[in-house]
C-alpha cells in the first residue's frame, strides 16, 4: 500500500489512501471530486449533472451521469461517471453503453446548465454551439487503481477512458492529499491518428502534423512522459519512436498537442 510523506518544517506525517481504509461512500468520493475538480480540470468549467440521458442500445430506460466537464474554449465537453474501484454492477455498465453514445437535444442540456449554474448564462451561445456541434466524450472516474477491475470495464467498453483520484489522508487530520492519473481529458489543439508499427514504432497518419515535430521530445500517456523522437527511413517513411512505454498495443490512439504545448498519446 503506497503511502504520502508530508513534510512541514520540523514534522512528518504519512497519509495513507482513504481507498484502503474505507471512510467515505461514493456519493463523500463524488463531493470530494466535484470540490477540487476546477483545480483538477483547470481548462474547464465544472457542473453537477444529474441530467437524464438515454440511447437506442437500452431503450425504455434513463440514466443520470454524475458531473460534465465543458472546455473553456468551447470545443470539447465531457461526461463524468464517478464511481468506487470496485468490480462494476450491470446499472454501472448499462451506464457507460448509455453515456458512450446518447440521445439529447442540446437546447435541454444547456438549459439545465443553466437553470443549476445561472452565473453561466453570459455563455449560453457558446454552451450551445460546444453542445450542438461536438459530441460528448466519456470519462469514468474512480477512486483506486485495480487491474482486476479496470479489465472488467474494458472487456465491456475497450476504448473507455478511466481516470484515478486516489485521495489520502492522516486520521484526525482535516486535510487532504490527491494524487490524480490516468486518461486525463486534455484539449487538443491538432492531432493526428497513430498506426501501430511494433512495441516500439508508430506512424502518424496527418503528413500536416508530422513535419511540424522536433527530431526528439516528450510525449504523455496517461499523463506520465516518454522520451520520443522521429526515425526516418531510407524509403522516406517516418516512424514516432518511442522505446520505454506503458501504452497498450491494442487501442486506437492519436498524438496531438495541448493547450499547454504539451505533446500528448490519448484514446481515440
Amino acid at each position: 500500500m503506497a503511502q504520502i510523506l508530508i513534510t512541514h518544517s520540523s514534522t512528518k506525517d504519512l497519509y495513507s489512501p482513504i481507498a484502503s481504509i474505507k471512510q467515505y461512500n461514493e456519493p463523500d468520493f463524488e463531493d470530494k471530486l466535484f470540490r477540487y475538480a476546477s483545480a483538477i480540470f483547470e481548462n474547464y468549467y465544472v457542473f453537477k449533472f444529474k441530467f437524464e440521458l438515454n440511447c437506442d442500445s437500452i431503450p425504455g430506460r434513463k440514466f443520470e451521469p454524475d458531473l460534465l466537464l465543458v472546455s473553456k474554449t468551447f470545443k470539447k465537453w465531457v461526461i463524468l461517471e464517478v464511481e468506487l474501484c470496485k468490480s462494476p454492477t450491470q446499472h454501472t455498465l448499462d451506464q457507460i453503453t448509455c453515456f458512450s453514445n446518447p440521445k439529447f437535444k442540446p437546447t435541454d442540456i444547456v438549459d439545465y446548465i443553466i437553470r443549476k449554474n445561472p452565473e453561466i448564462e453570459s455563455k449560453k451561445i457558446d454552451l450551445l454551439d460546444c453542445i450542438s456541434n461536438f459530441n460528448p466524450d466519456l470519462l469514468v472516474v474512480l477512486d483506486d487503481y485495480s487491474d482486476s477491475v479496470f479489465r472488467k470495464f474494458y472487456d465491456h467498453k475497450k476504448q473507455l477512458k478511466i481516470c484515478v483520484l486516489e485521495v489520502y489522508r492522516k486520521i484526525g487530520y482535516i486535510y487532504d492529499g490527491f494524487r490524480f492519473g490516468g486518461d486525463y481529458p486534455y484539449e487538443l489543439t491538432n492531432s493526428s491518428k497513430l498506426e501501430y508499427i511494433d512495441h516500439q514504432h508508430y506512424r502518424i497518419l496527418k503528413k500536416d502534423f508530422l513535419k511540424d515535430l522536433p527530431d526528439t521530445f516528450d510525449v504523455k500517456f496517461d499523463m506520465e512522459p516518454f522520451p520520443a523522437s522521429l526515425v526516418k527511413m531510407t524509403n522516406r517513411t517516418t516512424y514516432l519512436k518511442i522505446p520505454d512505454h506503458n501504452i497498450p498495443a491494442d487501442i486506437y490512439l492519436q498524438i496531438g498537442i495541448s493547450l499547454s504545448g504539451e505533446y500528448i498519446i490519448q484514446k481515440l
